[in-house]
């Protein structure tokens, strides 16, 4: 059986929204192993290229001023 999900793209809840969508994920994975016909799972994500400057814009408002050096440089904070 193959089954196809999306993730919502309503964007709504902000980050509360995204950690409670990612938390039932992980507990549909996790219950699929107490099934018992389930013999195994496998899950694909499908990604696109993409220049960064999205996810960029994304994470640079989002930086704390106490936030480690190294994780201000892996985002572009620094520039």
């Amino acid at each position: 059986m193959v089954l196809e999900a999306h993730a919502s793209r309503s964007g709504s809840g902000g980050q509360h929204g995204v950690d409670r969508l990612v938390a039932h994920w992980g507990a549909w994975l996790a219950n699929l192993g107490l099934e018992e016909a389930v013999i195994g799972a496998s899950v694909t994500v499908e990604t696109a290229p993409d220049s960064g400057l999205r996810l960029r814009r994304l994470a640079v408002p989002n930086v704390v001023g106490a936030a480690p050096e190294f994780a201000r440089a892996t985002v572009g904070a620094n520039t």
